[in-house]
């Protein structure tokens, strides 16, 4: 397992090696338009972390296979070589001139599938939906302590008239109640949000938000009472 912070699926791992993070290093990636991008990097990693490639490479030595140079230039050439789509007239190294790659387009007949869509009944009572919160995007940012200067914890969104109806006031902690599973998180009130629906930012890992989703059940109905 490579990973740049203990997350998870690390922790199951029996070896865990450690990964640069966004911007300390380099490489390329080709955009929607077909364009090569070129991403370099502005920090130096911790010492001791290997790039992707590099370990990758030490992988390979170590099990003695020789996968010739490793270096990103060399590493694009290659790709260019193998792969049509990078392959422009006159050039062998199509790719690092950042010009169009050609696509391969697919003629072949085939009409367009169009899958059902299943009605969805509308729970009575309230209904739970996650996602980012304003300040922190997936768990990562949770290890920011700069962004949790500003948001530390998962809360509890909901509408300032359903709150009323139940008494609730800012910050009390509110039980979420919701397949079987419950989690205590403190309250938010917003006169903009819709009636009868709760948001619960899926940022903070310890509040293991996922217990109360059953698989292929999105949104969720859910039962909420102050602590």
């Amino acid at each position: 397992m490579q990973d740049a912070f203990l997350s998870n699926t690390a922790m199951q791992a029996d070896i865990v090696l450690p990964a640069p993070i966004y911007g300390e290093t380099g490489g390329s990636f080709t955009n929607n338009e077909g364009r090569v991008q070129f991403a370099k990097p502005f920090q130096k990693s911790p010492e001791g972390i290997k790039t992707d490639t590099e370990l990758f490479g030490w992988m390979a030595e170590n099990l003695g296979v020789d996968l010739g140079s490793m270096e990103q230039d060399a590493l694009l050439n290659e790709i260019c070589r193998q792969v049509p789509g990078y392959q422009l007239p006159g050039d062998d190294t199509a790719g690092t001139t950042s010009e169009f790659t050609e696509a391969i387009s697919d003629q072949s007949d085939s009409k367009l599938f169009c899958p059902e869509i299943s009605h969805r009944d509308t729970p009575e009572g309230f209904i739970l939906i996650t996602g980012n919160c304003r300040n922190h995007s997936g768990h990562l940012s949770e290890k920011s302590n700069t962004l949790n200067t500003i948001q530390d914890q998962a809360y509890l969104t909901l509408n300032i008239q359903d709150a009323e109806v139940l008494d609730i006031h800012p910050d009390d902690l509110i039980i979420v109640k919701a397949n079987g599973h419950e989690l205590t998180v403190p309250a938010k009130l917003d006169k903009q949000y819709p009636r009868g629906l709760l948001f619960i930012p899926n940022n903070f890992i310890d509040v293991s938000l996922n217990r109360l989703f059953k698989q292929g059940q999105y949104p969720c109905p859910a039962e909420i009472e102050k602590a």
